[in-house]
């Protein structure tokens, strides 16, 4: 099964572990993110994976995917999680079903990797929001610097919801 399948199985078992809605009122006065595809666009992606990016189509797992042509991977996916109080349950749930987590600095308030794919996944929590980006390619292993690539999305998705 390709490892997109396991982010989306497992992502739709985190979101049931909370409640799965951002709430405008939420633990840090956050706005509502209603579409995982209003975290980031195609221009986002494609300034740092490069290629050619497809306009984010939303997904089964309140993810949004983008396609990319002649880039490091084939897509990238972007998952919103919900407001920041649910940051707990869910590393909880990577930490039981995902092989545990690694703490990442600089990235949000807090940011982890899953222990089960390692730096191509980065589940983040930045202003008042839970999120993940995760680099599929779907016929090798993931290039050099996909790690980075990963992070530096990250950090922009962060800085456009003002953390």
């Amino acid at each position: 099964m390709r490892r997109s399948h396991l982010l989306v199985a497992a992502a739709l078992t985190l979101v049931a572990c909370g409640s799965g809605e951002a709430s405008s009122d939420g633990e840090d006065g956050s706005g509502t993110v209603a579409s995982p595809c209003e975290l980031a666009d195609a221009a986002m992606v494609e300034e740092v994976f490069g290629g050619t990016v497809s306009e984010g189509v939303e997904g089964p797992a309140r993810d949004c995917d983008f396609q990319i042509s002649n880039g490091p991977v084939d897509n990238v996916q972007v998952f919103e999680f919900g407001p920041a109080a649910q940051f707990d349950g869910v590393r909880s749930g990577y930490e039981d079903n995902r092989g545990g987590t690694t703490d990442v600095t600089g990235v949000g308030d807090e940011a982890f990797y899953p222990g089960d794919v390692g730096p191509v996944t980065l589940v983040v929590k930045a202003a008042g929001q839970v999120f993940a980006v995760d680099a599929n390619d779907a016929f090798a292993e993931e290039p050099a610097g996909t790690d980075q690539m990963v992070a530096d999305l990250a950090r922009a998705i962060a800085a456009k919801l003002g953390g």
